[in-house]
């Protein structure tokens, strides 16, 4: 089992918490940690009906536990007597909100009752009509494993094939972290979209998965995925905000998406489109059914690498950080913007372990342009496999671990 770093954020919470994730990133072996008093599964097909039942099921449930706790323990603090309630799974129940809130707004119940909650569909929350009780729960996101929950010792090669997914790791043999990768794109059909409604038509929603993988990294065109997928353009339109509500994607706006000034972006003349990416590599590639990191593809995997790294680190600190892509119509462009405590780092990525210096004249250009829509301070880096870090006139090279041990990521 990896220390997951969030643990001890969800460790001082003064609040109850919904922590959300893609399926198998570790959201209940991380919840269970904290050695919760109650813990409801609602992937059980047992507790699932007991719960749906009647809507009183769930709060005299509790309370009968608490006072089976209570008894168990009679000469507990005060401090010790808050009964503490782990429910997986909420978005197969999100009307168990509204009870939540019932007890955490009861003037003697709430102060005796903290709720650990996960789900893996902030879409299914949604349409569930899912009261997320602003100022009563803090919400949470992990995903996969990060650079500093590996000690900046990772090994990129192997993730670039096969991503980052706790159990993935885990395993030594190649054999048995492509069967797991294989099976995780069923279980997510099967889980998140069959099983909970979320498509008319199953078969259109795998062409659309598949179509949608070979798009992974480039800029988003919904015709184009709609011609290779056979549906309707409006169907991708939703399709892909299934795939972000299910925590599946993560997406990269374009630079000029948080620049106020319209005649700024008009001058600017950005590539006005958004990005996504898989969340996963292991996951894009056994969706893909290509495990090879050939020359043709790596530099497009490690920008995944990059990509997902970044939302993995921000999730595992608690932090908040915005990634944006920049590339202007003239051709001029590189391959990320990172905003990041007052900062914005100007990344460009060389799946090569070694780097070239041609770099300067197009980090100049691109620091000129961003000091007209900013006064934060800018820095450029180029990022690569290679061991040594290398300062050049106005940049650094340096390799992809140390950049993210640097920023504290």
């Amino acid at each position: 089992m990896y220390n997951r770093i969030l643990k001890n954020s969800l460790l001082k919470s003064p609040k109850s918490f919904l922590l959300l994730g893609p399926r198998q990133v570790g959201k209940t072996t991380l919840i269970k940690s904290l050695k919760p008093d109650i813990f409801i599964d609602l992937a059980d097909l047992n507790e699932f009906v007991f719960q749906s039942e009647s809507s009183s099921n769930f709060m005299s449930y509790i309370k009968a536990q608490q006072e089976i706790l209570a008894n168990s323990n009679p000469h507990a603090s005060s401090k010790q007597k808050i009964t503490t309630c782990f429910v997986d799974e909420i978005q197969k129940k999100p009307d168990l909100f509204n009870s939540i809130q019932s007890i955490l707004d009861h003037e003697k119940l709430g102060e005796n009752f903290k709720f650990f909650l996960s789900g893996s569909s902030a879409r299914k929350l949604k349409r569930g009509g899912a009261n997320l009780i602003p100022g009563r729960i803090f919400k949470y996101n992990l995903g996969p494993i990060s650079f500093k929950e590996l000690e900046y010792k990772a090994n990129l090669k192997d993730m670039l094939s096969y991503g980052c997914l706790p159990e993935v790791l885990t395993f030594k043999e190649l054999e048995f972290k492509k069967k797991l990768l294989q099976a995780y794109s069923e279980t997510y059909i099967k889980e998140e979209i069959q099983a909970e409604s979320l498509v008319r038509s199953i078969e259109g929603y795998i062409r659309f998965l598949k179509a949608s993988c070979g798009f992974s990294g480039k800029f988003m065109d919904y015709s184009k995925t709609a011609r290779v997928a056979k549906l309707p353009r409006q169907t991708c339109v939703r399709f892909y905000e299934i795939l972000e509500d299910t925590l599946i994607m993560n997406k990269v706006e374009s630079y000029s998406s948080q620049i106020e000034d319209e005649d700024l972006v008009t001058e600017l003349d950005l590539v006005k489109h958004a990005k996504f990416f898989i969340f996963d590599l292991g996951v894009l590639n056994a969706l893909l059914k290509n495990f090879l990191v050939s020359e043709d593809r790596k530099g497009l995997l490690f920008e995944h690498l990059f990509v997902n790294q970044i939302f993995n680190s921000l999730n595992t600190n608690d932090e908040t950080g915005t990634l944006y892509n920049f590339r202007r119509r003239n051709g001029l462009e590189v391959d990320f913007i990172f905003d990041y405590k007052e900062e914005l780092h100007v990344v460009e990525l060389k799946s090569s372990n070694q780097v070239s210096k041609d770099h300067r004249n197009k980090f100049s250009k691109i620091e000129k342009i961003l000091q007209k829509t900013t006064n934060k301070k800018i820095k450029s880096v180029v990022l690569y496999s290679g061991e040594r870090s290398l300062k050049e006139e106005n940049y650094w090279v340096m390799p992809i671990q140390d950049w993210f041990k640097q920023m504290g990521l």
